[in-house]
């Protein structure tokens, strides 16, 4: 196993050590001086652009994420699935992400972002983000809200990942994007499905 490989099984989360690779990678390819992960969680995609940026010796990742119960059920529908995140303690993985930035001494790549996304959108510049991951909530209304807000931060020519494209509600985001962006590279792995677009307008 690699270094980011244990880094990123030790913290909470769906990336794929191939996924997280790519995003490490993608920061170092594309010298990527700004990267914005929204929906940090356990911190798997966080600390795999902190990587990439330590690789080059620049960029800051700013992440994004309240770890506020009633953002992950907004507009929740199932059930089940408001179920499935009362019943995950997001204090302690907020917790065990901040004592494992403390000890890979992240915070010299690392800006932590700890509201909600459509507040943190408004502190940054139009095209001042050169990569943009985009894992918060998957109801239909929240993440096309996430992506209309963030896009204008994206640099033409800069790079945005969608998580859980696959899903019927994630489908109008990934069409907006489509409409807008030339296909990257579509990342299915065993525990996540995203895809990675260029922006060309």
């Amino acid at each position: 196993m690699s270094d980011l490989d244990d880094l990123i099984a030790s913290v909470a989360g769906w990336c794929d050590p191939e996924k997280a690779a790519y995003l490490r990678d993608l920061v170092v390819s594309s010298k990527a001086r700004s990267i914005v992960d929204v929906g940090v969680f356990g911190g798997k995609s966080t600390f795999s652009f902190i990587e990439g940026c330590r690789q080059q010796g620049f960029g800051l990742v700013y992440g994004v994420d309240s770890w506020d119960l009633s953002d992950n059920t907004e507009d929740l529908t199932q059930a089940q699935d408001v179920e499935f995140w009362e019943t995950i303690d997001l204090r302690s993985h907020m917790e065990r992400f901040l004592e494992k930035a403390f000890e890979t001494e992240a915070w010299d790549y690392l800006r932590l972002l700890n509201i909600q996304s459509q507040r943190a959108y408004r502190i940054f510049d139009d095209a001042e983000i050169d990569v943009l991951h985009v894992d918060g909530s998957h109801t239909e209304t929240a993440a096309l809200r996430d992506i209309q807000n963030w896009w204008p931060k994206l640099n033409v020519g800069g790079f945005v990942i969608l998580d859980d494209n696959h899903l019927a509600s994630v489908k109008p985001t990934v069409e907006f994007v489509k409409a807008r962006s030339v296909l990257e590279k579509d990342l299915n792995f065993r525990e996540s499905c995203s895809v990675c677009y260029k922006k060309t307008k």
